[in-house]
């Protein structure tokens, strides 16, 4: 009995995602995080375990699957999370595949733009670290996969379920969102305006958005780390809609927006190879011949998207673009299926081109033994003596450290502060349940920067000086109040515009990553060469490179200061040490030579 030809296709449907789906998660797997990393990893490893309150918009559902997989007695904690994102970018190529394959009937052109969107290094880069980014990515290729099987029993309520939940992960699906709509009004119009669907569709999509009041009933019991306190309704709106970064949303000049559209484009070219941007051009004359509808609601998630994105100034924005970018590798799996189709060139060899990201991203977007965030956050604690307080505006410091302490318990000793988070009232909270002997000694100051702060969170702050003296006072007071405890910062004076205003009649003394904030004139050794740090075998993008960097620029002040006090035997093997980091820096190698001769 021979089958009918749309069962063979099934079968054959099913067997090529699987294959998909394996190769995908196999590469993602080798090339994963063994460890925390930068930006937000520490915070997003230690709120999956603790069931924290994550920064906004909070990720509720990301927290909470996060927590299941934190709990598999299975490699380290840190690594149970990483591996989450390579699940939701392993599904997302999934869906990417059975939707172009379904699109284009083209299996080789659906597995080059697979291979394209699995490895372009946006993508791939959230993929082996702890990020939110690949559950939105995920939700994004699935809600637009089921856009095409909408006209199915049932689709629209599990579309509109799923549409729900995706807003409980991270806002930038509302392009998406306003994409769907415009296609359901396009393509299921007449159901869609249907009393009874519409009361349906609601309720599911709220259903699913009630994800949501896990940080309602979370911050009542108060967890470790309960970013903004979303207590009351008040605080929730305010943490869902991500209050305290609007000051960076549509705020920029035309120079900056300007400046952000060119990285945008410059993104776009290097994602697709510059090649890959023609059969996209391509893609979009097929789509518009033949799928108008889908392609106008494509069209309507790439340009909020961008608009969205271009006028958001933050250091890691490349991750925002991700509906861009799935929107252009649609475009290009339409493009090369016509190429395919009318190049006399065997389709097979277009295969080639599925080696392309992986060729060039790996060593970009890959994490396989990158420990350089992990080691920072230990050579930071053991630059701080026994009870040590350091103050940080460094978040790359900050987070890696918040993971090994509290889930390593390394160095809990230690009372590390984020200057930054200090401006806001939920912080305060943290603190007295950390380090409830820092509040309690510096009730008063406390006490009177929050009548300010409380002003200030509500919107009815007047007197800006009068804030910034109070927070000032605040800081200056665990200095003062704890004279038991060495204090130490991680930023220069020049570097942050309040540390003029940190004790400045103390001396700054390079010591370790740190600078201690010293009231003696005795110059305390201190042996650099017990610090670890492990460079991978990797393109590290500026931002890691700042971690590098950071052992050099504080190993050469601590030379240099040791060297003004007559200590050259120390400064040498302090330089000593700084050329092992960097045996390549000529500046540091004639800097030596000046101490061989000075000795």
């Amino acid at each position: 009995m021979v089958n009918p030809p749309s069962l063979n296709k099934t079968a054959k449907t099913i067997r090529l995602s699987i294959l998909v789906s394996f190769s995908v998660l196999l590469i993602y797997r080798f090339t994963l995080s063994p460890t925390v990393n930068i930006i937000d990893s520490g915070e997003l490893i230690t709120g999956c375990y603790l069931l924290d309150i994550l920064h906004p918009t909070g990720y509720p559902l990301y927290t909470l699957i996060g927590n299941i997989f934190s709990k598999i007695p299975i490699a380290s904690i840190a690594q149970r999370i990483n591996f989450i994102s390579a699940i939701y970018c392993t599904a997302a190529s999934c869906f990417f595949f059975l939707l172009l394959f379904g699109l284009t009937n083209s299996v080789v052109a659906a597995l080059v733009s697979t291979s394209l969107f699995a490895f372009s290094r946006t993508i791939w880069s959230v993929a082996v670290g702890a990020e939110v980014y690949g559950l939105t990515a995920l939700f994004l290729v699935l809600i637009v996969y089921l856009w095409l099987k909408v006209e199915k029993n049932n689709i629209l309520i599990l579309l509109a379920f799923i549409l729900g939940m995706s807003f409980t992960n991270h806002m930038m699906i509302w392009s998406t969102f306003i994409g769907t709509i415009i296609f359901m009004m396009l393509f299921y119009r007449k159901n869609l305006f249907c009393f009874r669907y519409l009361m349906i569709g609601m309720g599911f999509f709220l259903l699913g958005l009630s994800v949501y009041l896990y940080l309602l009933i979370r911050a009542r019991g108060t967890p470790l780390f309960n970013w903004g306190n979303p207590y009351n309704w008040e605080r929730l709106v305010w943490h869902v809609t991500g209050k305290q970064y609007r000051v960076w949303m549509f705020s920029s000049s035309w120079a900056e927006v300007f400046s952000n559209l060119k990285f945008a484009l410059n993104l776009f070219l290097k994602e697709g190879f510059y090649i890959f941007i023609i059969p996209a051009i391509l893609g979009v004359v097929k789509m518009v011949r033949n799928n108008f509808y889908l392609f106008i609601s494509l069209l309507i998630i790439f340009i909020l998207t961008l608009f969205y994105a271009i006028n958001y100034s933050i250091p890691d924005i490349e991750s925002y673009y991700i509906p861009c970018l799935f929107v252009m590798f649609v475009f290009a799996g339409f493009g090369l299926a016509i190429l395919i189709k009318n190049l006399r060139v065997n389709q097979y060899f277009f295969l080639i081109f599925i080696i392309l990201p992986l060729l060039f991203n790996y060593r970009r977007a890959g994490m396989q033994g990158n420990y350089l965030a992990y080691d920072s956050a230990i050579n930071h604690l053991k630059s701080a003596p026994v009870n040590a307080i350091i103050l940080t505006n460094w978040w790359d410091i900050y987070a890696p450290v918040f993971y090994v302490q509290h889930i390593e318990n390394i160095r809990k000793d230690v009372c590390i502060i984020d200057k930054e988070l200090l401006r806001r009232s939920w912080y305060l909270q943290y603190l007295n349940k950390q380090y409830p002997w820092l509040v309690r000694n510096c009730q008063i100051e406390i006490e009177y920067f929050l009548s300010y702060l409380e002003q200030f969170e509500h919107g009815r702050l007047q007197e800006n000086v009068g804030i910034q003296n109070a927070f000032v006072d605040m800081i200056n007071s665990f200095i003062d109040r704890n004279p038991n405890r060495r204090v130490f910062i991680t930023f220069a004076d020049q570097a942050d515009y309040d540390a003029k205003f940190i004790k400045p009649e103390r001396r700054r003394i390079p010591y370790g990553l740190l600078y201690e904030l010293s009231s003696d004139t005795i110059v305390e050794s201190f042996d650099y060469g017990q610090f670890s740090i492990r460079k991978p075998n990797l393109i590290l993008d500026e931002r890691t490179n700042l971690i590098i960097k950071r052992y050099e620029n504080l190993g050469l002040e601590r030379t240099l200061f040791l060297k003004k006090h007559g200590k050259i035997v120390e400064a040498k093997k302090t330089l000593e040490w700084i050329l092992k980091v960097n045996p390549d820096s000529r500046s540091y190698q004639k800097l030596f030579s000046t101490l061989k001769l000075s000795e």
